[in-house]
Protein backbone atom coordinates (compact mmCIF):
# COMPACT_ATOMS: atom_id res chain seq x y z
CA UNK A 1 0.00 0.00 0.00
CA UNK A 2 3.18 2.72 0.98
CA UNK A 3 4.44 1.65 -2.41
CA UNK A 4 1.31 2.40 -4.15
CA UNK A 5 0.83 5.58 -2.45
CA UNK A 6 4.10 7.03 -3.15
CA UNK A 7 3.49 5.81 -7.14
CA UNK A 8 0.46 7.44 -7.61
CA UNK A 9 2.51 10.79 -5.37
CA UNK A 10 5.54 10.41 -8.09
CA UNK A 11 3.66 9.81 -11.31
CA UNK A 12 0.61 12.47 -10.71
CA UNK A 13 3.10 15.56 -9.11
CA UNK A 14 6.62 16.18 -8.60
CA UNK A 15 7.01 15.93 -5.12
CA UNK A 16 10.43 14.79 -4.71
CA UNK A 17 10.07 11.12 -3.33
CA UNK A 18 13.19 9.49 -1.97
CA UNK A 19 13.87 6.55 -4.74
CA UNK A 20 12.54 5.87 -8.54
CA UNK A 21 9.54 4.14 -9.35
CA UNK A 22 9.52 1.62 -12.02
CA UNK A 23 5.84 1.77 -12.24
CA UNK A 24 5.50 -2.13 -12.14
CA UNK A 25 1.75 -2.92 -11.65
CA UNK A 26 1.06 0.92 -11.45
CA UNK A 27 -3.19 0.49 -11.92
CA UNK A 28 -2.65 -0.34 -7.29
CA UNK A 29 -2.06 3.34 -7.40
CA UNK A 30 -5.07 4.35 -8.80
CA UNK A 31 -6.98 3.65 -5.56
CA UNK A 32 -4.71 6.25 -3.93
CA UNK A 33 -5.13 9.33 -6.45
CA UNK A 34 -7.67 10.63 -3.97
CA UNK A 35 -4.98 11.14 -1.68
CA UNK A 36 -2.95 12.62 -3.84
CA UNK A 37 -5.71 15.05 -4.95
CA UNK A 38 -6.10 15.90 -0.90
CA UNK A 39 -2.27 16.43 -0.73
CA UNK A 40 -2.54 18.77 -3.75
CA UNK A 41 -5.50 20.41 -1.99
CA UNK A 42 -3.63 20.51 1.48
CA UNK A 43 -0.74 22.65 -0.62
CA UNK A 44 -3.55 24.99 -1.98
CA UNK A 45 -4.83 25.50 1.58
CA UNK A 46 -1.82 26.94 3.15
CA UNK A 47 -0.71 28.91 0.00
CA UNK A 48 -3.75 30.70 -0.02
CA UNK A 49 -3.72 30.96 4.11
CA UNK A 50 -0.11 32.35 3.62
CA UNK A 51 -0.81 34.93 0.53
CA UNK A 52 -4.44 35.71 1.36
CA UNK A 53 -3.37 38.09 4.10
CA UNK A 54 -0.41 40.34 2.11
CA UNK A 55 -2.20 40.16 -1.81
CA UNK A 56 -5.73 41.01 -3.64
CA UNK A 57 -7.91 38.43 -3.95
CA UNK A 58 -7.09 38.10 -7.98
CA UNK A 59 -3.61 37.77 -7.14
CA UNK A 60 -3.45 35.57 -4.57
CA UNK A 61 -5.99 33.41 -6.44
CA UNK A 62 -3.78 33.58 -10.01
CA UNK A 63 -0.87 32.65 -7.94
CA UNK A 64 -2.76 29.47 -6.81
CA UNK A 65 -3.41 28.37 -10.11
CA UNK A 66 0.71 28.48 -10.96
CA UNK A 67 0.90 26.45 -8.27
CA UNK A 68 -1.43 23.75 -8.65
CA UNK A 69 0.72 23.85 -12.29
CA UNK A 70 3.95 23.47 -10.75
CA UNK A 71 3.27 20.86 -8.38
CA UNK A 72 1.63 18.93 -10.88
CA UNK A 73 3.86 19.71 -13.67
CA UNK A 74 1.06 20.41 -16.01
CA UNK A 75 0.77 16.56 -16.32
CA UNK A 76 -3.51 16.73 -16.89
CA UNK A 77 -3.44 20.23 -18.71
CA UNK A 78 -1.03 18.52 -21.28
CA UNK A 79 -3.73 15.71 -22.01
CA UNK A 80 -6.81 18.24 -21.91
CA UNK A 81 -4.61 19.97 -24.63
CA UNK A 82 -4.26 16.74 -26.74
CA UNK A 83 -7.64 15.64 -26.45
CA UNK A 84 -8.70 18.84 -27.49
CA UNK A 85 -6.63 18.53 -30.64
CA UNK A 86 -7.26 15.15 -31.49
CA UNK A 87 -10.97 15.65 -31.12
CA UNK A 88 -11.36 18.71 -32.86
CA UNK A 89 -8.96 18.02 -35.83
CA UNK A 90 -9.49 14.10 -36.35
CA UNK A 91 -12.36 13.12 -38.40
CA UNK A 92 -11.74 9.22 -37.62
CA UNK A 93 -10.63 7.45 -34.31
CA UNK A 94 -6.94 6.44 -35.87
CA UNK A 95 -6.65 9.88 -36.95
CA UNK A 96 -7.50 11.60 -33.53
CA UNK A 97 -5.22 9.14 -31.96
CA UNK A 98 -2.79 10.31 -34.45
CA UNK A 99 -2.85 13.71 -33.54
CA UNK A 100 -3.68 13.23 -29.32
CA UNK A 101 -0.31 11.74 -29.67
CA UNK A 102 1.28 14.26 -31.71
CA UNK A 103 4.16 15.91 -29.17
CA UNK A 104 3.33 19.61 -30.63
CA UNK A 105 0.38 21.41 -29.26
CA UNK A 106 -1.87 22.79 -31.91
CA UNK A 107 -3.97 25.95 -31.92
CA UNK A 108 -6.75 24.40 -30.47
CA UNK A 109 -5.28 22.95 -27.53
CA UNK A 110 -3.72 26.37 -26.83
CA UNK A 111 -6.95 28.31 -27.34
CA UNK A 112 -8.24 25.16 -25.03
CA UNK A 113 -5.76 25.90 -22.05
CA UNK A 114 -6.79 29.82 -21.94
CA UNK A 115 -10.50 28.73 -21.67
CA UNK A 116 -9.81 26.07 -18.66
CA UNK A 117 -7.32 28.01 -16.69
CA UNK A 118 -9.59 30.87 -17.13
CA UNK A 119 -12.67 29.26 -16.28
CA UNK A 120 -10.74 28.06 -13.62
CA UNK A 121 -9.43 31.26 -12.22
CA UNK A 122 -13.00 33.62 -12.52
CA UNK A 123 -14.49 30.41 -10.63
CA UNK A 124 -12.46 30.40 -7.82
CA UNK A 125 -12.29 34.04 -7.46
CA UNK A 126 -16.26 34.38 -7.28
CA UNK A 127 -16.19 31.77 -4.52
CA UNK A 128 -17.11 33.46 -1.29
CA UNK A 129 -14.44 33.15 1.44
CA UNK A 130 -16.50 31.15 3.28
CA UNK A 131 -16.30 27.91 0.73
CA UNK A 132 -12.75 29.27 -0.91
CA UNK A 133 -10.31 26.86 1.30
CA UNK A 134 -13.15 23.83 1.21
CA UNK A 135 -13.05 24.68 -2.58
CA UNK A 136 -9.55 24.02 -2.76
CA UNK A 137 -9.46 20.78 -0.76
CA UNK A 138 -12.27 19.56 -2.45
CA UNK A 139 -11.60 19.98 -6.38
CA UNK A 140 -8.58 18.23 -6.70
CA UNK A 141 -9.99 15.26 -5.39
CA UNK A 142 -12.97 15.02 -6.59
CA UNK A 143 -11.22 15.20 -9.93
CA UNK A 144 -8.67 12.39 -9.55
CA UNK A 145 -11.67 10.22 -8.00
CA UNK A 146 -13.02 10.63 -11.13
CA UNK A 147 -10.74 9.30 -13.10
CA UNK A 148 -10.88 6.29 -11.43
CA UNK A 149 -14.56 6.32 -11.87
CA UNK A 150 -13.37 6.84 -16.12
CA UNK A 151 -10.87 4.42 -16.09
CA UNK A 152 -13.07 1.61 -14.54
CA UNK A 153 -15.59 1.39 -16.89
CA UNK A 154 -13.12 1.94 -19.91
CA UNK A 155 -11.06 -0.14 -21.81
CA UNK A 156 -7.82 1.53 -23.83
CA UNK A 157 -8.37 2.93 -26.86
CA UNK A 158 -4.95 2.11 -28.80
CA UNK A 159 -4.73 -1.20 -30.12
CA UNK A 160 -0.48 -0.73 -29.51
CA UNK A 161 -1.09 -0.50 -26.03
CA UNK A 162 0.66 2.28 -23.64
CA UNK A 163 0.74 3.90 -19.74
CA UNK A 164 -2.39 4.44 -19.85
CA UNK A 165 -4.03 0.53 -20.30
CA UNK A 166 -2.89 0.24 -17.03
CA UNK A 167 -5.17 2.51 -15.80
CA UNK A 168 -8.48 1.35 -17.92
CA UNK A 169 -8.12 -2.48 -18.53
CA UNK A 170 -6.57 -2.93 -15.52
CA UNK A 171 -9.06 -0.91 -13.17
CA UNK A 172 -12.86 -2.27 -11.91
CA UNK A 173 -15.40 -0.51 -10.66
CA UNK A 174 -13.91 -2.38 -7.01
CA UNK A 175 -11.08 0.16 -7.07
CA UNK A 176 -13.47 3.04 -7.44
CA UNK A 177 -15.62 2.28 -4.04
CA UNK A 178 -12.17 1.65 -2.18
CA UNK A 179 -10.85 5.35 -4.00
CA UNK A 180 -14.26 6.89 -3.25
CA UNK A 181 -13.38 6.37 1.01
CA UNK A 182 -11.63 9.58 1.56
CA UNK A 183 -13.51 11.49 -1.03
CA UNK A 184 -16.92 10.58 0.20
CA UNK A 185 -16.00 11.42 3.84
CA UNK A 186 -14.05 14.55 2.84
CA UNK A 187 -17.02 16.08 0.35
CA UNK A 188 -19.93 15.14 2.99
CA UNK A 189 -18.13 15.87 6.15
CA UNK A 190 -17.02 19.39 4.40
CA UNK A 191 -20.22 20.51 2.82
CA UNK A 192 -22.99 18.13 4.12
CA UNK A 193 -26.10 18.86 1.72
CA UNK A 194 -24.05 20.24 -1.05
CA UNK A 195 -21.49 17.65 -0.69
CA UNK A 196 -23.97 14.85 -1.79
CA UNK A 197 -24.86 16.88 -4.32
CA UNK A 198 -21.90 17.62 -5.64
CA UNK A 199 -20.92 14.18 -5.83
CA UNK A 200 -24.22 13.14 -7.94
CA UNK A 201 -23.65 16.24 -10.22
CA UNK A 202 -19.35 14.92 -10.57
CA UNK A 203 -20.49 11.35 -11.52
CA UNK A 204 -23.24 12.45 -13.86
CA UNK A 205 -20.98 14.62 -15.65
CA UNK A 206 -18.10 12.29 -15.60
CA UNK A 207 -20.53 9.40 -16.93
CA UNK A 208 -21.29 11.85 -20.01
CA UNK A 209 -17.47 13.24 -20.95
CA UNK A 210 -16.78 9.27 -20.40
CA UNK A 211 -19.30 7.98 -22.63
CA UNK A 212 -18.82 10.97 -25.09
CA UNK A 213 -14.84 10.07 -25.14
CA UNK A 214 -15.31 6.16 -25.79
CA UNK A 215 -18.14 6.78 -29.12
CA UNK A 216 -15.28 9.13 -30.52
CA UNK A 217 -12.21 7.31 -30.02
CA UNK A 218 -13.73 3.49 -28.73
CA UNK A 219 -12.12 3.67 -25.29
CA UNK A 220 -9.85 6.07 -23.57
CA UNK A 221 -6.45 7.23 -23.17
CA UNK A 222 -4.23 8.59 -20.83
CA UNK A 223 -4.39 11.98 -22.21
CA UNK A 224 -8.65 11.71 -21.84
CA UNK A 225 -8.14 10.66 -18.41
CA UNK A 226 -6.09 14.03 -17.63
CA UNK A 227 -8.88 16.12 -19.89
CA UNK A 228 -11.51 14.24 -17.51
CA UNK A 229 -9.69 15.53 -14.40
CA UNK A 230 -9.33 18.83 -15.49
CA UNK A 231 -12.82 19.27 -16.73
CA UNK A 232 -14.24 18.21 -13.21
CA UNK A 233 -12.27 20.38 -11.33
CA UNK A 234 -13.86 23.14 -13.52
CA UNK A 235 -17.18 21.50 -12.97
CA UNK A 236 -16.84 21.21 -8.91
CA UNK A 237 -15.45 24.91 -8.82
CA UNK A 238 -18.77 26.41 -10.56
CA UNK A 239 -20.61 24.20 -8.98
CA UNK A 240 -19.43 24.96 -5.74
CA UNK A 241 -20.01 28.42 -6.90
CA UNK A 242 -23.90 28.19 -7.80
CA UNK A 243 -24.56 26.48 -4.75
CA UNK A 244 -22.70 28.94 -2.26
CA UNK A 245 -25.79 31.07 -2.72
CA UNK A 246 -28.31 28.03 -1.91
CA UNK A 247 -29.06 27.88 1.94
CA UNK A 248 -28.46 23.77 2.56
Amino acid sequence: MIKSLLMAIQFLTRVPIPGQMDFKDIEKSMVFFPVVGLLLGGILVIVNLTLSPFLPRLSADVLLIITLILVTGALHLDGFADTIDGFYAGRSKEETLKIMRDAQIGAMGVISLICLLGLKLIALYQIPDTFKNISLLIMPVTGRWMMVLSGALSTYARPSGGLGESFTNRVGQKDFIYAGFLPIGLIVGLFWIRGIILMLLAIIFTLCLTGYIKRKIGGLTGDTLGAINESVEVMVLLSILTMAGFNL
